[in-house]
């Protein structure tokens, strides 16, 4: 038989490891909220894979003449660089990729952080080369294939019967 005094003490190291085991539970847990709480702080994002995604934009134009796909995209990255600076414009790398002249639609390729800018910086254009314009997003997708059936799916509407 067990004395009284071993009994105690033993039920004393029981209770005191498991009280040690949900204490080190919670510590990792405020740990890792903390270390959440610090990266939306510090705008710091994790890196899923080290992939860089990218989103397609489809978007319209719509001016008083035709624009070339050369005076759009410079547009783009002078007025990317005016409001959101030289930085942000490499990270995001905003590339008109595809451009169809004849209904002055076309494809921008941007990075998945910055689409929103993307999007706010195509209603905030008014004017290029001199020339009244907006460019009207229509769509946002994440791969190049979508973003092209539904370019081309936008064509076939305009299209006469």
């Amino acid at each position: 038989m067990i004395s009284l005094p071993l009994m105690i003490s033993l039920i004393a190291i029981v209770f005191s490891t498991a009280t040690l085991v949900l204490v080190t539970n919670r510590i990792k847990i405020v740990e890792r909220r903390l270390r959440y709480v610090y990266d939306l702080i510090t705008m710091k994002r994790r890196k899923k894979h080290g992939r860089i995604r990218k989103r397609y934009i489809v978007f319209a134009v719509i001016s008083e003449q035709d624009l070339g796909k050369k005076d759009i995209e410079k547009a783009i990255r002078r007025i990317w660089k005016e409001i959101f600076g030289e930085l942000s414009l490499s990270r995001a790398d905003p590339q008109l990729i595809y451009f169809e002249p004849s209904i002055q639609r076309g494809i921008i390729r941007i990075r998945h952080i910055y689409k929103k800018e993307c999007l706010a910086l195509l209603g905030i254009i008014h004017e290029i080369n001199g020339m009244k314009c907006l460019l009207i997003p229509i769509t946002v997708s994440g791969t190049l294939k979508r973003a092209q059936k539904k370019l081309y799916m936008l064509r076939r509407d305009l299209q006469p019967k």
